[in-house]
Order: structure tokens, then C-alpha cells, then sequence
């Protein structure tokens, strides 16, 4: 019985190896890298008032944000399905904003830090791709794409630890996005791509004043998104 075990095992190793090997004779990994211009949407766009102190505190943390750009980096896989190509993908993005000038300049103003709001999202997912060789434009490829991953929401401090100042623990969710653009010769794409970072949870960390502290148990649920102008870089 045994015997049976290990030679069903080293034939599906086998078979596995094959299948493999066939594969990369077929494929070849394909290494991106991304440059993004961003605009914030869902409750990250939404107005903000400062407290009394000239900061934005829990309540209106997480709002408010200006543009902003980032970068991220991706592996794929495309392979040829007879009408296009699809490419599944693993990849990681880092977004950065920080809050509108008409509330970010007071803060400066009074020498208070501002916070400054960071999104990392990790995404699995699949993109298709149809080339227009046969209609005369042959560096065109069009493409659509769908992901899905988790996103890591980061808040920086604000305030002067002379005066007021907070900082902010910030839980991850569950996040998504869609995209659509082309390919532009072998190796530069542009894009439009939304992504749904999700609901986070916001509360006061080590930093908030002593007459702060009956909220320091209290919760934000905070809905972030991001639309990305993305360029892409193709090796």
C-alpha cells in the first residue's frame, strides 16, 4: 500500500513537472512597474471642518484628502487564449495624499504636523487583452482588468506635542479595482483605474491629549477609494 502511495505521488510530481515545464516553453513572466497620479473619492473626498484646536481629530480624520500619486510593481503571466491574451497577476501599490491646501495650509501655519494618509493595496487578479494588429494598428492593445486584495491604511500624526497632538491606529480591509487601457507598443500602457480600498477603522493611538481620553475607545469607520491615472512600464 505503501509502494501504491509513493508511486501515485511521484507520478502526480511528475505530471505536475510536465505541465510546468510546457508552460514557461509557452509563457514568459512579465515584470511591471507603475506610476500613478491619484484622486481620492468615496468619504476620502468628503469635506472637513477643524476642531477648535486646528486639527482634524478622529471625527474628520480620513477626509478631506488633495491628489496625490504613487507607485507599484507587478508580476504576471499573459498567455494566448486563440482570441487575445489573459494575464493573471499578483501586485502591490502604494498610494500617498495628504489633506486639501485650504485646511492643510492653517495647520502649517501654526507650526502643527499634518497628517499625511498612506493606502497599500495587495491585489491577486486577471487582465485581458486583445491586440489590433489585424485592423492596422499594430502597437495597440487594449486592455480590462479586475483585482482583489486587502489594503493597509496608514495615518500619519498631526499637531505639536507641545500643544495637541494625535496619531491614529488604522485596521486593514478588504479591497478591489477596475481598469481599462491600453498597451502602447510592447512595453508602456496608460490607464484609468478605480480602486475600492474598503472600510477601515480609525481610533485615537498612544498620542491623543489626556482630555481625549473617554474617546479613545470610540471608532471611525472611514470608506476609501482612489481613482488612478496609471502609466506602466513593461519588462
Amino acid at each position: 500500500m505503501k509502494n501504491s502511495n509513493t508511486f501515485k505521488v511521484l507520478g502526480l510530481a511528475a505530471v505536475l513537472f510536465f505541465c510546468g515545464q510546457s508552460i514557461k516553453a509557452q509563457t514568459a513572466l512579465e515584470t511591471s512597474l507603475f506610476f500613478n497620479g491619484v484622486a481620492p473619492s468615496a468619504e476620502f473626498n468628503d469635506n472637513a471642518t477643524l476642531t477648535s484646536e486646528g486639527l482634524f481629530g478622529k471625527d474628520q480624520i480620513g477626509t478631506a484628502a488633495a491628489l496625490g500619486f504613487g507607485g507599484g510593481i507587478r508580476a504576471s503571466l499573459p498567455f494566448d487564449i486563440g482570441v487575445g491574451y489573459v494575464a493573471p497577476f499578483v501586485g502591490a501599490d502604494l498610494f500617498w495624499n495628504r489633506p486639501k491646501s485650504s485646511l492643510r495650509t492653517p495647520m502649517m501655519e501654526a507650526d502643527d504636523k499634518v497628517p499625511q494618509y498612506f493606502n497599500i493595496p495587495i491585489m491577486v487578479g486577471v487582465q485581458y487583452r486583445y491586440p489590433l494588429a489585424d485592423m492596422g494598428l499594430e502597437y495597440v492593445t487594449p486592455y480590462a482588468e479586475f483585482g482583489v486584495g486587502y489594503d493597509f491604511f496608514m495615518i500619519g500624526a498631526e499637531g505639536a506635542k507641545n500643544k495637541y497632538y494625535y496619531n491614529y491606529k488604522v485596521k486593514g480591509a478588504m479591497a478591489w479595482q477596475l481598469g481599462v487601457g491600453t498597451f502602447l507598443a510592447n512595453h508602456v500602457s496608460i490607464g484609468i483605474h478605480y480602486y475600492g480600498l474598503g472600510t477601515h477603522q480609525i481610533k485615537y493611538g498612544n498620542g491623543c491629549v489626556p482630555d481625549m481620553a473617554s474617546s479613545t475607545n470610540l471608532n471611525q469607520l472611514r470608506r476609501i477609494g482612489e481613482w488612478a491615472l496609471r502609466f506602466g512600464f513593461h519588462f
